[in-house]
């Protein structure tokens, strides 16, 4: 009997894409006088993994949480205008997305860069491939401001790599979606591991407000197991859970004391949940229709 190839090469389609090691990041930065008048103030510089805490120290944990790997950076002036770009490098565009995601709100003026971008300010950030860029003015003017999108687009033009989103962002049903909302939480979420690699959107339908997401695991196995553990984070456990029967492998509802009325579901290797569930008629018709995405 010949054995299906099937589920390998799945895995390898969902799996984080991992990026080789790129010790040559320098070459990404923009060169003195590649955009006219702007010229290298100083050399650019580099911070590996072990010495982020020398850049931006107080905020390196949270990059580091997320795969960095190194930046580089260089300051850039034209006349009395001045600005510095950040390359970071991370281990996977999901942590490039993630962190990238952890600064943005759904409100800034979102440019078409990279994956995705947006200026705001005297800063303009974006994510492509396995870098978040940023690009942070010391003036607020118009002319600084294109001189920054044009320097983005040398950059992104030199990462060149992949200017698309995470795939699996397309689970989410495009239906009551809160634009510019999604976020990846690399190590925990909702201050649980067993959520670690958890995919998040904010939503609006038939004028509830809630949060759905999903989180990965290795197999259904470890789906279910990681389930059944959330049940020690919940006050009330399974009191809810006829309202929802019938939706993927098991379901557990409780109560989270930051997620108030929560509802998790095991189906195949995820685990999928929604709060507030404030109304289990339509978290139900939500929730049966996300579940159908995801594969």
């Amino acid at each position: 009997m010949k054995r299906s190839r099937i589920f390998p090469v799945l895995f390898l389609l969902l799996a984080p894409r991992v990026f080789a090691a790129g010790p040559d990041a320098l070459r990404l930065l923009p060169k003195s006088g590649e955009h006219k008048g702007w010229m290298h103030k100083g050399a650019p510089r580099v911070f590996e993994h072990d010495k982020l805490w020398e850049y931006i120290n107080g905020g390196a944990d949270v990059y580091l949480d997320f795969g960095f790997q190194r930046v580089v950076t260089v300051d850039l002036e034209n006349g009395k205008r001045s600005m510095t770009v950040d390359l970071y490098e991370m281990k996977t565009l999901e942590g490039a997305f993630g962190i990238y995601a952890r600064e943005r709100a759904p409100t800034y003026a979102f440019q078409s860069i990279g994956a995705q971008g947006y200026l705001e300010g005297v800063a303009l950030n974006f994510y492509q491939a396995n870098y978040y860029a940023k690009i942070t003015a010391f003036s607020d003017d118009q002319e600084t401001r294109a001189a920054m999108q044009k320097i983005a687009g040398i950059v992104s033009q030199k990462i060149g790599i992949v200017k698309k989103a995470p795939s699996l962002l397309g689970f989410f049903p495009a239906f009551g979606l809160q634009k510019h909302s999604e976020t990846f939480e690399m190590k925990s979420y909702l201050d649980r591991t067993e959520l670690r690699g958890a995919y998040t959107a904010k939503y609006t339908v038939k004028g509830k407000s809630f949060t759905a997401f999903f989180a990965t695991a290795d197999n259904n196995t470890s789906a279910l197991s990681r389930l059944r553990a959330l049940k020690a984070a919940l006050s009330q456990p399974v009191s809810k859970n006829k309202d929802y029967a019938g939706l993927g492998d098991e379901v557990l509802t409780g109560r989270h004391r930051e997620a108030k009325d929560i509802v998790l579901i095991a189906k195949g290797r995820y685990i999928v949940g929604l709060f507030p569930a404030t109304d289990a008629k339509v978290a139900k018709e939500f929730l049966k229709g996300f579940l159908s995405r995801i594969e």
